[in-house]
């Protein structure tokens, strides 16, 4: 799942609740939160590390937490994200090839066409 903004953390969490459903009949199924923020001075990147690891009490799901700083302009544009304005769910194989993908909200339309991709 990824994410640009603290406000989508609501959408993030129903998609991992999802995610969690899915991975207990299968192996190898990885579930990861990437938040997508612009590149920053190393200082400001600190306390925000800091700070999100914190705030994540979970073991778990700090370890499949991750905060990247990146061009902003560039990383959507390369995974055909249509904005910021919402969330993106991808199923991607281990060689990075995204195999599925949905925007926004889940909804159980969506979730039952990842299972049926995870199926195949």
């Amino acid at each position: 799942m990824i994410a640009f903004t603290r406000e989508q953390q609501f959408e993030i969490d129903a998609w991992n609740a999802a995610a969690r459903r899915l991975a207990r009949d299968r192996t190898g199924f990885r579930n990861y939160e990437l938040l997508i923020l612009s590149r920053s001075i190393p200082s400001a990147r600190l306390w925000l590390d800091g700070a999100m690891h914190a705030g994540i009490s979970d073991c778990a799901a700090r370890e499949a937490t991750n905060t990247l700083y990146l061009d902003k302009r560039v990383f959507p544009a390369a995974l055909q994200l249509p904005s910021e304005d919402t969330i993106c769910a991808l199923l991607v194989d281990r060689a990075g090839q995204v195999l599925w993908r949905a925007e926004g909200v889940i909804t159980e339309e969506k979730e039952q066409a990842l299972q049926r991709t995870l199926d195949e």
